[in-house]
């Protein structure tokens, strides 16, 4: 995160392995940011995405979708809901409400 003023860094939000492809939503009342992941679940093939929570001061950052899977979500309005769609090249689409707020 970046200071806009001056430009100066503030701190990372993320680190670790993989990338981060997407934000998929910005809570800017509980300082927290939904992103995409790929490569950061152990075990698991690393062009997998899956979705993670992270707090703006790069700390709290909690798995959402640990199944094993490419998954694609959609984050209810409110944030506390995710619907996640998610498969593998053996196994068929399965689709399951999440609790976002959780673990």
């Amino acid at each position: 995160m970046y200071d806009l003023a001056t430009g100066t860094l503030k701190n990372r939000i993320t680190s670790g392995e993989g990338p981060i492809s997407q934000i998929v939503r910005v809570d800017e009342k509980a300082r927290t940011l939904h992103v995409i992941g790929l490569g950061r679940e152990k075990g698991q093939d690393p062009y997998f995405r899956h979705a993670y929570r992270v707090g703006l001061d790069g700390k709290g950052y909690v798995s959402l979708t640990p199944d094993d899977g490419d998954h694609t979500v959609q984050i209810s309005p409110s944030g506390k809901y995710l619907v996640d769609t998610y498969s593998t090249c053996e196994k068929p689409p399965v689709v399951v409400l999440r609790d976002a707020a959780a673990r």
